[in-house]
């Protein structure tokens, strides 16, 4: 089982990237047409599924990072 995460969807084609950094580029019509920019994809025996406990998960983070860098701005800047 491989996972990846979404990184862009254009033009028919979803780019997706690995923890170890590795790119794939796979036709959207191959994938579930629910998918979204920022989703878990798990890869088992061939087919592909969006991982949305992963997907919450990985977006509760980048949200907790988003809001850390904000707090961390406006100490900066004296607000």
């Amino acid at each position: 089982m491989k996972t990846y995460s979404v990184s862009e969807i254009s033009d028919g084609k979803v780019t997706c990237i690995a923890e170890d950094e590795s790119r794939i580029v796979l036709p959207a019509s191959s994938l579930p047409p629910t998918l979204r920019e920022g989703d878990i994809l798990r890869f088992e025996e061939s087919e592909a599924t969006v991982d949305n406990k992963a997907t919450q998960n990985k977006r509760a983070q980048m949200l907790a990072k988003q809001k850390a860098l904000l707090r961390k701005n406006r100490r900066r800047r004296g607000k």
